[in-house]
């Protein structure tokens, strides 16, 4: 019997991998996953130059392993935004607040663009490019923060 490189158990029913399609997965995932004797496994060539065989189940089980943890990732990324975005709508208030009596201030859409931008970045989220308009109008439905303030 053999020994399946995924669950390291002997199994009956293990397949022989033999497509370099199945090779780039198991490798994207072992290193998605950071598994360290996956990979050490890997590193002495392709699963097919290895003839190794492995149990279905547990290739299936990498898979759903990997597609979690990407999902936590975005999860993740995904509550980071609304708190940058928050953190420019604290800026322009306290921005504002700061003014009072005097002139309203002024805001340059480009630089809220660049200050939201910078802080998704920080926050370690690739942002595409900003559309300004796109940015202005969810400020303005967020808060009236708009009416006394310019933004050009």
């Amino acid at each position: 019997m053999t020994e399946c490189p995924l669950c390291e158990k002997e199994g009956n029913t293990l397949r022989k991998a033999m497509t370099l399609k199945l090779n780039e997965k198991i490798n994207e995932c072992a290193k998605t996953l950071n598994n360290g004797k996956l990979l050490a496994k890997l590193s002495a060539g392709d699963v097919i130059a290895q003839e190794l065989k492995y149990n279905p189940e547990c290739l299936v089980a990498l898979y759903n392993r990997e597609r979690a943890f990407l999902n936590a990732q975005k999860q993740e990324k995904a509550e980071e935004t609304p708190m940058a975005f928050s953190e420019l709508v604290t800026y322009i208030t306290d921005t504002k607040n700061a003014s009072e009596g005097s002139d309203p201030p002024v805001f340059r859409l480009g630089d809220l663009c660049c200050l939201y931008k910078e802080r998704l970045e920080q926050l370690g989220i690739k942002s595409p490019n900003m559309h300004a308009t796109r940015l202005k109008e969810e400020c303005q439905l967020f808060s009236r923060l708009f009416i006394s303030c310019q933004v050009r």
